[in-house]
């Protein structure tokens, strides 16, 4: 039986965390965790669309074994 995926919803991402030293710290801690993937779209946040994106490819979060799952924006 495997184990269930766990993953952080990343609506934060560019609204709390909103530098990459932050983020960085964000992504440390959930790997202390042992949750690597992210939910987040490409209208997070709110009040800055793609801020996430941004930050997350900034500290190249894929290339850190983290899964970026995203959704489109219309």
């Amino acid at each position: 039986m495997s184990k269930p995926n766990t993953l952080f919803g990343g609506t934060i991402i560019g609204s709390t965390f909103t530098t990459t030293e932050q983020v960085q710290q964000l992504l440390n801690h959930l790997k202390e965790l042992d949750i690597d993937r992210v939910d987040k779209a490409a209208r997070y946040p709110p009040d800055s669309p793609g801020r996430s994106e941004s930050l997350l490819g900034d500290v190249r979060a894929v290339e850190q074994g983290f899964t970026i799952d995203t959704k489109i924006n219309p």
